[in-house]
């Protein structure tokens, strides 16, 4: 007997269980199996895939799933197909397939990319510049702000043509300029994205 279904927020693992009970006479060696999930899909064990169970002895088996950005929230059509296998001491062997419910709860993942990660031959007055791709894989809209750790002696400033919340599935450009005021300084810097609000759609 299982939770039944696993809930999902877009970017985290879902985790459920499933309550495995040996109600036979005979020690059993079980060993467990992910059946087909659909494209984009990863699913695991968080516990082991093959123990012993006790007659009468009970076991929690833990099940961890991801699921691909931008699908709508709500329960979805296709299920986790989590098979468990026990064999006895003479060689018997019987199959369990326990299908589990999934549901996609209303989630905002921004995910940050960067194609540059240094910029070289930077002098002091003139500027470098990189650009950062900031995308909602989320499926709820998800307002943001951007903040820069600036080193000492950089000028640094941010440009981005949107305003207001980033849709689910939408991708920006953000350009950060750079300006050493010390010919002879390095630095690196940290960009940070933070999620300020979310709008279920």
């Amino acid at each position: 007997v299982g939770d039944e279904k696993i809930s999902v927020a877009l970017g985290t693992s879902g985790i459920a269980s499933i309550h495995a009970h040996n109600v036979g006479n005979v020690e059993l060696s079980v060993s467990l199996t992910m059946g087909t999930l659909p494209d984009g899909w990863s699913a695991g064990f968080l516990s082991s895939r093959d123990f012993q169970m006790g007659m009468n002895q009970e076991a929690t088996i833990t099940v961890a799933l991801e699921l691909p950005g931008n699908l709508t929230s709500g329960p979805l059509a296709s299920t986790v197909p989590v098979i468990i296998e026990a064999l006895t001491p003479s060689g018997v062997s019987q199959s369990y397939t326990v299908w589990m419910q999934v549901e996609v709860l209303p989630s905002s993942w921004l995910m940050f990319e960067c194609q540059s990660t240094s910029i070289e031959g930077i002098v002091a007055g003139t500027e470098g510049e990189f650009e950062v791709t900031l995308t909602n894989w989320g499926n709820v809209d998800s307002e943001f702000t951007i903040d820069l750790v600036t080193p000492d002696g950089w000028s640094v400033s941010i440009y981005s043509p949107h305003s207001g919340p980033l849709s689910p599935g939408q991708t920006i450009q953000i350009l950060v300029t750079a300006s050493p005021g010390d010919s002879r300084s390095s630095a690196s810097f940290n960009c940070l994205c933070k999620r300020t609000q979310s709008r279920q759609m």
